[in-house]
Formats: C-alpha cells, structure tokens, sequence
C-alpha cells in the first residue's frame, strides 16, 4: 500500500499535523502581514496553495487545531490565541500563548501530562507510548514524536539541567538575552540517549557579560551556596526590580525548583 493510500486509511485524528508548532507560527507571520481575516480564496494564496489542494485543508487544519485559526461561513480569522503568539505583550505571554496553542493537541497534552518535571525519555520509549496508548501507527510515530519536541521546544518547555539532560518543566520560560536564540531541541536520534532513556541537549545557554567570568554582579543581591564536593550554586538578582520583573523571576523559581527536584540523587 502506497503512503497516499495508508494515510487515508488512518482514522481520524492519527495523522500527523501537515505543520508542527515552529511552522505554524512562521505561518502566522505571513498571514498577520495580511489581515487578520480572510476569505478562503486569499488564505490559500497566503499559504502558496491553491484553495482545492490537500496541502491547503491540512495546512487549515493544523492552525485550528492549535486554535489560532477560526472558520466560519467560508470566512477565517486568526484567534486571540494567535495574535497573543505575534503580538505579545512580553517574551513570557508569548511563550505562554505558545504552551496553550501546543497543549490543544490532544497527544501532546497526554505526552507532556505524562513527562512534566521529568527527564526527556528517548525517542524510541515515545513512540512506544503513542502506539500502545494513542493508537498512532507505526509508520508515522516518529513524525509525531518529532513534532513533539519541536513544540515543546518551541513553547519553552525544555530546560537545561546543567548536566546535559533535558528536563519538561511545566513553566515555558522565555528566551532572554542570557538565553539561546533558538528553542532547546534535543537530537532525533533516541541511540545517542544517556542510557537512561533520557536525551542530551543540542543547545546550551550562553553566560551573560556580567557572568561570564563566573563572577556575578556587584549591584543587588548575590547568594552562595558551597555543595558538595567543593562545587557552589550561585543565585544573583539585580537591583530595581519592575512588579514585572518579580513575576518573571517567580515563574523561573518556580521551573528552577523543579529542575532541582528532580537532580537529587539517591547517594
């Protein structure tokens, strides 16, 4: 059976999304540049399709799945959700809107409901899980897997533990200048894990100039903790914190807490 043939075959919802999340967004990009509501006829002209293609209807149902496209009467319009990932008010709310827009598809919820403030497992054990579990077939369970973690990624879920894990948080947190420009996204290839079913990272954030002699700032408030080993964990905080400054520490205290959590070992 040819792969037009199977992918027909599939029951409803099994197929991948014709976009994952990253493509998505970039999507919106192009169509935000247009309005923010259109007749059918422009939409596909936007997305460079014709308006009776498959890639068009797959194209349309990728973005109202994530519920950043509205359809009513022939007439679409992009959601709040959307204009909340292309317009936002903060690196945070974006990344917010994101995690929302990738949590509307129904595997990835039971994935991430599954794994959040755990380790990463490799790809081969969630394949297993969206086979046994969400009926995905065999063929196309590495696509899904793929896109995964490049929404997941995307939506800030990925932290770094420090020690070449991946870890899902349940907090995004969003890039900053201290931060890769690029989403964390771990290797595809489930044979380079750490043994434990847990992957490495592909990208690690870069220190800032004020830390990048390992010496934190002279303003504001610095902790230091000796650990172990002779090693030290080092907390430094600015002076003249905005209210919103106070919550964007919160949120990544709070994805830190669990991060730490998780990195205590049993001896």
């Amino acid at each position: 059976m040819d792969a037009k043939n199977a992918a027909a075959k599939r029951p409803y919802g099994k197929a991948p999304l014709e976009l994952d999340l990253p493509q998505a967004v970039d999507v919106l990009v192009r169509i935000a540049q247009e309005g923010r509501s259109f007749s059918a006829s422009k939409l596909a002209v936007v997305l460079g399709n014709t308006i009776t293609s498959s890639a068009f209807t797959r194209k349309i149902r990728s973005l109202s799945v994530y519920g950043l496209l509205n359809e009513q009467a022939g007439q679409f319009t992009l959601t709040d959700l959307a204009l909340a990932i292309i317009w936002p008010r903060s690196p945070q709310a974006q990344v917010e809107a994101k995690k929302q827009a990738f949590l509307k598809v129904e595997h990835f919820t039971f994935l991430f409901n599954q794994h959040k403030g755990k380790l990463l497992p490799a790809d081969e054990f969630l394949r297993n899980i969206l086979e046994q579990e969400r009926g995905i077939p065999r063929d196309v369970s590495r696509v899904w897997v793929k896109q995964f973690k490049d929404g997941a990624g995307a939506a800030g879920l990925f932290h770094n533990r420090g020690d070449g894990k991946i870890q899902i948080a349940e907090s995004p947190i969003a890039v900053s200048a201290a931060s890769p420009s690029q989403p964390i996204v771990p290797p595809e290839d489930s044979s380079h894990g750490d043994g434990d079913g847990s992957h490495s990272l592909a990208v690690r954030p870069s220190l800032d100039a004020g830390s990048a002699a390992g010496t934190p700032s002279a303003s504001g408030h610095c902790t230091r903790i000796d650990l172990s080993d002779g090693r030290r964990a080092e907390f430094s905080i600015p002076d003249r914190l905005t209210a919103r400054d106070a919550q964007k520490l919160q949120k990544a205290l709070d994805g830190v807490k669990v991060i730490i959590e998780s990195m205590v070992s049993e001896d």
